[in-house]
């Protein structure tokens, strides 16, 4: 990957970052408020960030985690968290939530924010989270309400606010 810049540009319809100015404020804030309140329930715990992207948010747990491992199933995606976000309690790796290579009981967090949406089986993506998170864990995560489906979106989720 040549510049960051440019392939956060190239990709900004899928991919954000939102330490980046490249997006609106309110969408910045917006994804940022999920990582703000993950935070609690990650001190000095071994966390596993399901569909990290760009990998902001698994830097911004690793202030306070042990150790923070995000996983994102698009390899440039994880090319640019490695380049922008790696630091000494940062892991970033190419693979699927719904199919992980990672232990059973593993992980003392697990979050997924915006994520279950654009998977072809969220049961698979939940099963495999209550896999590899210890059975006194935590996992945390969020799907948007009311947006309706979207060239990114397989599901629809549509609860009374």
């Amino acid at each position: 990957m040549n510049n960051t810049q440019d392939w956060l540009e190239l990709n900004k319809d899928l991919r954000m970052d939102a330490n980046s100015h490249l997006f609106d404020e309110s969408r910045r804030s917006f994804h940022m408020s999920r990582y703000d309140f993950a935070m609690q329930f990650c001190n000095k715990k071994k966390v596993l960030d399901g569909a990290c992207g760009t990998g902001y948010g698994t830097s911004l747990i690793s202030r306070v985690a042990e150790i923070s491992i995000g996983i994102d199933c698009d390899k440039s995606a994880i090319e640019y968290a490695n380049l922008v976000y790696k630091n000494k309690n940062t892991e970033f790796k190419t693979s699927f939530v719904e199919a992980t290579e990672f232990n059973d009981s593993e992980f003392d967090v697990v979050l997924s924010f915006e994520t279950v949406e654009h998977t072809l089986c969220p049961n698979s993506h939940i099963r495999e989270i209550e896999r590899i998170i210890k059975p006194d864990g935590i996992a945390v995560l969020s799907v948007p309400n009311h947006w309706g489906l979207t060239n990114h979106h397989f599901w629809n989720f549509d609860f009374p606010m």
